[in-house]
């Protein structure tokens, strides 16, 4: 059975408006992760109550979006910088420049997850705030770096190149 052009045409834009749908939403729930906090295991490991996580939603929807702009500025200050230094002769001013702008950025950024990590000790108790390390990893972290574990920072995912240095 062969149909001709137009009833393909008619085929596949039907089954198309059928399955959109379906595929859409099947990306979008892989997509959506839950934060730390909102996570079960986080939750029961911690024993956080309901206003707890009440009030650790409004930390985090505080914070997250300016800890983004400032991600942006980051890379926009990184790619500028090695832009700049890729059309070789870089006068010495404006590369001071560009550096500093690279290290506000940074500094910015640094600053900010500073008072988010003030903001978060203010919601969580001492045995809380303790064990967030091991029940929730990237709750505390600063760009790549991250506390493992009490005693110990280390860089990026685990492996044995970015495991502390025993010694």
């Amino acid at each position: 059975m062969t149909l001709n052009p137009k009833t393909r045409l008619i085929l596949i834009a039907a089954v198309t408006i059928v399955l959109l749908p379906v595929f859409d939403a099947a990306g979008q729930e892989t997509t959506k992760k839950k934060a730390w906090y909102e996570q079960e295991s986080a939750q029961q490991k911690l024993e956080l109550t309901t206003d707890q996580i009440a009030r650790l939603t409004v930390v985090e929807e505080d914070f997250v979006p300016r800890l983004a702009a400032l991600n942006q500025e980051k890379r926009a200050a990184h790619r500028a910088l090695i832009t700049a230094l890729d059309a070789e002769d870089l006068p010495q001013a404006e590369f001071e420049a560009m550096r500093n702008r690279l290290e506000s950025a940074y500094g910015s950024h640094a600053a900010l997850t500073g008072e988010r990590w003030r903001a978060l000790r203010s919601v969580l108790t001492r045995t809380q705030w303790r064990n967030l390390p091991e029940a929730a990893p990237k709750a505390l972290s600063l760009g790549l770096f991250g506390v493992a574990k009490r005693g110990g920072i280390y860089m990026g995912p685990k492996s044995k190149n970015t495991a502390p240095n025993p010694k």
